[in-house]
């Protein structure tokens, strides 16, 4: 009774190794995302720090370059001998030569601001504010000595309030006095966007009642009132987080009385690495849906390929009884599967050579008793066989990695059972059921007969045909006559021995048909020649000697005569 398979063997397999490879897949492919995620943005960061220092840099290189023209302008007051004349000599410090001094040198210098400080802190000089000398700027003289951020900002006194410049200071005497000469360059919008480094970078300025930004269009000016003027400050105002990272230098600011916190902000845009990040997802994401697709695929086929063999011999083996011993396993494959197959192959080989001895042996009288044993024992000798294969399935369906060490373990029962079904084989009689008399095709009937005994183990059986031209028909049971070649096509082979030759000829003679067989092997002994006709008479150790006689009766049934005699080269 064939069994109902609900969920196929391939499916199985494939619903087994689909998790397991997609979960390997999944996981590298999310390695492979964090890496690249991580090295994007390790990438972006080293940008943005490399943009900072760019503007530390640059910051650094214009102060010092304010310090290269003032120390230009000290060296020149130095050799100035009207400025030491009367600052020196007179003491005339609001003289107007004094005084205009600063405003004369400030716009050929390229500065926003320009002052010239005594060592009282007296203002003898303001290019950005003349008529402010006199005042008193000791304080801011102080402050920028005690800044040591390295960048400093100083604060001018200017008719509009105050100016915010990029600064440097340097000392220089005439005479027995102090002098200090204070220069900068205006920070202003201009100023800022010549630190970008890229147009969709913002650099802003921050100071406790200042700011700037090199775009505001970009920037709600509300927004940089919420930059923090410590070291701590790590994060951007919310309001700019989604669209920018963040970075910072911190600076002095110095004023006549005071000094604050001040920084320079860098607000770095996310937008390409957005967009890098958004492509890698997204290719990664396509990536995944053609691996998980190509997974499936290739976990059905290769499931299919290991359990289709598996099925094949299933089936065949289902199908095999006494009646039909002419499947022909013929799964091609060098693993266990092969091994399985040519197993069966054998066992088939066996029992076919077994039913032409059970058929030999066989009496009419005790026909269909032999023939309901037999059948019993034949199906119970393939119960073992359809057990382990039903194992082997269950093995396969539920823990398929132990399957091929189950399959050599089991493997011994099968053998046993095909070396069981050799041994009844020999034990038993074989006759067929009633059969209709229609038309029979000769040589298709030799083919079937001679097909049993090509490849017999361990013989060395060469079985030739030479058939007439036209084909030959006769009105028979196709079984019973198929039974009375078997049994003379038997004892030919038999007659062999391990080693031989069979020819098999047909020709149409007038209105008959003659079937000639001849071997090569020991011929028939003369003392029992003209008695192999008859019941119990054989050449053979294991013989019934009803082979002949059952072939007689076929033969004479349908009006035929058969007989038997010596070859001049040997055999019969």
């Amino acid at each position: 009774m064939a069994r109902k398979v609900k969920i196929p063997l391939s499916t199985k397999f494939a619903l087994t190794f689909v998790p397991l490879i997609l979960l390997v897949m999944l996981m590298t492919i999310y390695a492979v995302h964090r890496t690249v995620t991580m090295q994007f943005t390790e990438r972006y960061q080293n940008d943005l720090q490399m943009a900072v220092k760019e503007i530390e840099r640059e910051l650094i290189n214009r102060q010092e370059a304010i310090e290269l023209q003032l120390r230009q302008l000290v060296l020149r007051i130095q050799e100035d001998y009207e400025f030491r004349l009367q600052a020196s000599v007179l003491n005339n410090l609001n003289h107007p030569y004094i005084v205009d001094y600063a405003p004369m040198y400030m716009a050929t210098m390229g500065l926003q601001a320009l002052e010239i400080i005594d060592e009282y802190g007296v203002v003898l000089s303001l290019g950005q504010y003349r008529s402010a000398f006199g005042g008193n700027a000791a304080g801011l003289v102080r402050n920028i000595v005690e800044s040591d951020t390295g960048i400093t900002f100083v604060r001018f006194d200017h008719p509009d309030g105050y100016i915010l410049c990029l600064s440097a200071m340097e000392t220089f005497r005439v005479g027995n006095r102090t002098y200090y000469v204070v220069g900068g360059i205006e920070v202003n919008e201009l100023f800022l966007r010549g630190l970008q480094a890229h147009a969709r970078n913002i650099v802003l300025l921050r100071t406790p009642d200042h700011f700037l930004s090199s775009d505001p269009g970009r920037v709600e000016p509300a927004v940089l009132t919420e930059f923090d003027l410590t070291e701590e400050a790590s994060d951007p105002p919310e309001a700019l987080q989604e669209e920018y990272s963040f970075s910072h230098l911190m600076a002095s600011v110095a004023g006549r009385d005071t000094t604050a916190n001040g920084g320079i902000y860098l607000l770095h845009s996310r937008k390409e690495h957005l967009q890098l990040l958004q492509t890698l997802n997204e290719k990664i994401a396509a990536i995944t849906i053609v691996g998980i697709i190509f997974v499936i695929i290739l976990a059905f086929w290769q499931a299919g390929n290991i359990a289709r063999p598996l099925r094949r011999l299933a089936n065949k083996a289902s199908d095999i009884s006494l009646d039909s011993l002419d499947d022909i396993f013929v799964v091609k494959s060098n693993d266990e599967v092969g091994i399985l197959n040519d197993a069966l192959k054998t066992m088939v080989q066996r029992l076919r050579k077994s039913r032409l001895d059970l058929a030999i042996a066989e009496q009419k009288a005790a026909f269909a008793e032999i023939a309901r044993k037999v059948n019993h024992d034949i199906k119970n000798g393939f119960i073992p066989i359809r057990n382990v294969m039903q194992h082997w399935s269950e093995v396969a369906d539920s823990n398929p990695e132990e399957l091929v060490s189950i399959f050599k373990e089991r493997r011994e029962t099968v053998n046993e059972s095909i070396h069981y079904l050799q041994d009844l084989a020999q034990n038993y009689a074989r006759s067929s059921s009633k059969m209709e008399i229609k038309p029979v095709n000769v040589h298709e009937l030799i083919d079937t007969v001679v097909r049993n005994y090509r490849d017999l183990p361990g013989k060395r059986i060469r079985i030739e045909s030479n058939y007439a031209v036209e084909a030959l028909f006769v009105q028979a049971e196709n079984h019973k006559l198929r039974r009375a070649i078997e049994n003379v096509v038997c004892n030919a082979v038999d007659a062999c021995g391990n080693e031989g030759n069979v020819m098999i000829t047909t020709e149409k003679s007038d209105d008959s048909i003659v079937i000639l067989i001849e071997d090569t092997g020991d011929g028939i002994p003369p003392e029992i020649r003209d008695q192999l006709f008859h019941t119990h008479v054989t050449t053979k150790t294991d013989g019934t000697g009803i082979g002949l006689l059952s072939a007689q009766s076929i033969i004479k049934e349908y009006n035929g005569t058969i007989s038997l005699e010596e070859r001049k080269e040997g055999g019969t």
